[in-house]
């Protein structure tokens, strides 16, 4: 089972803001969906390997304004994060999400969410993840 020392919080130096605790990573979550202990190093390198680049991804397709493709990718980006942070940043995810299923090919307007808040949240979040991955 999970050792209750692993799962201290994680402070990490963030360039701009100094250290910090990352409460957007929340390993604790990896118990709820039935993970061992000795999965967790595995798991953490394809959580911190695939963040952003697919992150990047459905920003891109935001930027084609490719909804369906950006609404599609929003729904497994959520799924994926669900398991390694917060409950706040999932409902952030499933914000943009909502906004994308509002939105079609002919719709007018762009998407409301702040994509570039959400991209920061993730690099700090990414940043958090490396550190923990880097005590197991």
């Amino acid at each position: 089972m999970f050792d209750g020392a692993a799962f201290a919080p994680i402070k990490v130096d963030i360039k701009q803001g100094g250290e910090r605790e990352m409460k957007d990573l929340d390993i604790d979550r990896l118990k709820d969906y039935g993970f061992e202990a000795g999965q967790l190093k595995d798991l953490m390198a394809q959580f911190t390997a695939g963040l952003l680049p697919d992150f990047e991804s459905l920003e891109g397709k935001i930027h084609e304004r490719d909804w369906e493709q950006a609404k599609s990718m929003a729904h497994s980006f959520k799924g994926m994060l669900s398991v390694f942070v917060s409950p706040e940043l999932v409902a952030l995810f499933q914000a943009l999400e909502d906004e994308l299923k509002s939105l079609s090919k002919n719709s007018p307007q762009g998407l409301q969410t702040d994509v570039g808040g959400l991209k920061v949240r993730l690099k700090e979040l990414h940043y958090a993840a490396l550190a923990y991955q880097d005590r197991l």
